[in-house]
This record gives structure tokens, sequence and C-alpha cells, in this order.
């Protein structure tokens, strides 16, 4: 008894002694944090562009007649003559690249959509490929033939992993694989399952 009461004592110390430390962290970070917003202030700049035209592409900003146009036409001004046809060219240089930029904010906004969308997809289509699998071993289970289904799922598992790695379709051994998935299954049924023949 005393020994499970000084456990809880320890248990308790360590808990408060946990929580002022979280506390002073979160105090020195908050002292720290007008330093850090100071440092990081040059990096945001070419960081939000950077990320604002990574989402553009996603949305289109390469074929989008519009902001190529845009483009074509701040190639094409000249530098002006005199003082004032190069003040005019810088205005209007000003002008068309304020406008590019609006544009492609407009497309990020696009990309950002599709991003997301894209992400939504993938997670519904690995849920519903496990509901599907889990489907088909079931019925594999009714139909006598489960080792067979799960090594085939197992196998198309082993390839798409092999091809997200790099690996080409010519440079997969698909029957070593196989072969590979084999050994491995009649070694994990004979070990966990009895076999009655």
């Amino acid at each position: 008894a005393d020994a499970v009461k000084g456990l809880k004592d320890f248990g308790e110390v360590s808990r408060l002694i946990g929580n002022q430390f979280q506390i002073l962290g979160t105090k020195m970070l908050a002292a720290l944090l007008p330093v850090l917003n100071l440092l990081a202030t040059p990096f945001a700049g070419p960081a939000q562009r950077a990320e604002r035209d990574r989402l553009a592409e996603i949305g289109g900003s390469a074929t989008d007649p519009a902001l190529l146009a845009l483009q074509t036409e701040l190639a094409n001004i000249g530098s002006g003559k005199g003082r004032s046809g190069v003040k005019r060219a810088n205005e209007r240089k000003a002008e068309l690249q304020a406008q590019i930029d609006a544009r492609k904010e407009e497309l990020s906004l696009v990309g950002k959509t599709l991003e997301r969308q894209t992400t939504i997809n993938m997670i519904e289509d690995s849920r519903l490929k496990k509901v599907r699998q889990q489907n088909a071993l079931l019925q594999a289970k009714i139909d006598g033939n489960y080792e067979e289904v799960l090594l085939a799922q197992e196998l198309d598992a082993k390839i798409k992993e092999m091809i997200e790695d790099g690996a080409t379709l010519e440079e997969l051994d698909v029957n070593k694989i196989e072969n590979l998935l084999l050994i491995i299954f009649k070694n994990f049924t004979d070990k966990y399952f009895i076999v009655f023949a």
C-alpha cells in the first residue's frame, strides 16, 4: 500500500513539474515571438509567391489565355524613349504585373480547390478500396479461395508500392514478387494455422 501511494505521489509531482515546464516553454515562446517574426518576415514574401505560383500552376496558369496574353504583352513592352516614354513604359509594366499577380491569385484559388478535391478523392478512394478488398476477402472465404484472393491483393499492393518508389513496369518481375509472396504466405499459414488432412 505504501508503494502504491508512493507511486501515485510521484506521478502527481511529475505531472505538476511537467505542467510548469510547459508553461515556461509557452512563456519563452511568447517572449521570442516578436524576434522570430522579425527574422521570418524577409522569407515570407518569396515563400508566399512560390506557393501562389505552385497553386496557380495547378489551377491552369500554363494554359490560361488571359494570363498568357498579359505575360506576352509585358514581355513586348519596350524601354521607351525619352523620360516620358520610359516613365510610361514603367507604369505600363507595373500595371501589367499587377494584373498578372491578380490573375495568378485567382488561379491559385482554383488550384487550391483542385488540390483539396484531389486529396479528398484519394482518401475516399483509399477507404473504398479497403472496403472492396474486405468484401472480396469475405466472399473468398465463402467461396473457399481466400488465400488466392489475399495473395492477389498483396501482389497488387506490392507492385503499386514498387511503382511509387520509382520502378517501371518493365523492371518489375511480377512472377518473382508473386513467388516471394507465396513463400511468405505459406510460412505464415504453416506457422499460425493447423491444416487438417
